[in-house]
């Protein structure tokens, strides 16, 4: 029997190795897409694409960190990639970024998806602040003030 698991877990090895190398992949072309704007970044947000709703956890994450213009890329490919897993993610942005052009890249994709009948659209109607009026109204306000003093 231990003979048995040693050799599942031998075949399982290589296996979680794609994973990880594929997770690798896609976490250095958001690095590419959030730190250039040249050929490599397009090329990279092609790659980024083709992978569809795989990349967006990546996606999300270099959205927390990346400039201004890099964030209205990575927006657009999210918008690109059309999962509507990316709904969460969309409305965040939508209502904190401290960006005005990124909230409103945010809010005009869930707009153009909102149109749609299909399942996305109809989670994509949603609203964009939450329902109780206690902390994120003020938190979305010391972000816009932040913005200010930036």
């Amino acid at each position: 029997m231990k003979r048995l698991y040693a050799i599942l877990g031998s075949l399982a090895l290589p296996i979680s190795g794609c994973d990880d190398r594929s997770a690798r992949d896609i976490h250095a072309d958001v690095h590419v897409v959030s730190t250039r704007e040249d050929g490599l970044a397009t090329a990279a947000m092609e790659r980024l694409a083709a992978r569809g709703s795989a990349a967006l956890v990546h996606i999300e994450t270099g959205m927390h960190t990346a400039p201004d213009s890099a964030r209205l890329r990575l927006v657009s490919l999210m918008g690109r990639i059309g999962d509507a897993n990316a709904i969460p993610i969309l409305r965040h942005f939508a209502v904190f970024d401290v960006n005005a052009e990124v909230r409103t890249a945010c809010d005009d994709t869930l707009a153009r998806w909102a149109k749609e009948s299909g399942p996305r659209g109809v989670r994509s109607r949603g609203p964009l602040r939450w329902p109780d009026k206690s902390g994120p109204k003020v938190t979305a306000r010391l972000f816009a003030d932040r913005n200010r003093l930036v």
